[in-house]
């Protein structure tokens, strides 16, 4: 347990254009996979998490998930010997699941803009593969290679997307 109550778990995760599904290491094998709804709830909150003693930098390897539908967050640590990098790629993609789905909900698209908005998000999320793939000695900013993350971030965010909503209904009605 982790203070707080919050349980803290490793494991196996697998991200799709809708869900997380997280699989909690066992000593052998894995659990059943709990999945975590990226598409419903917008008050969803994914960040990165100390889980180090006394919540120190120590082992910061983990991302918090923590949603309405939960009674209590989820800690899934991602240990890695070096660095950041595994972390930063799953908290960064995770994310940009997150921000599209929001998009698409905030701005009440559908049908075929529905499914160019999620494209959009996965086809950053297989640039920043491909990249990471590449440039193993290259520290990347994987926030910065997401369109949604970026637009998340940046001031006058709330006009970007609503620039992007409206190109993309323009289109159509073209």
């Amino acid at each position: 347990m982790y203070a707080g109550h919050i349980l803290v778990i490793a494991g196996r995760l697998t991200l799709t254009d809708h869900a997380i599904y997280f699989e909690a290491l066992r000593v052998v094998s894995y659990d059943k996979a709990k999945v975590y709804d990226l598409s419903d709830d917008l008050n969803q909150v994914v960040r990165p998490e100390l889980t180090g003693p006394w919540g120190t930098r120590l082992f910061d390897k983990a991302v918090l998930y923590k949603s309405t539908s939960i009674s209590e967050p989820v800690i899934m640590e991602l240990p890695e010997l070096k660095g950041h990098t595994r972390h930063d790629y799953w908290l960064s993609i995770i994310r940009e699941v997150l921000y599209a789905h929001r998009f698409i909900h905030k701005f009440q698209i559908t049908g075929i803009q529905r499914d160019e908005s999620l494209l959009k998000a996965i086809f950053g999320i297989l640039r920043v593969q491909a990249l990471k793939e590449i440039s193993l000695t290259i520290p990347l900013c994987f926030d910065a290679l997401l369109m949604f993350n970026i637009c998340d971030q940046l001031p006058g965010r709330d006009f970007i997307l609503e620039t992007l909503a409206n190109m993309s209904t323009m289109r159509d009605l073209d």
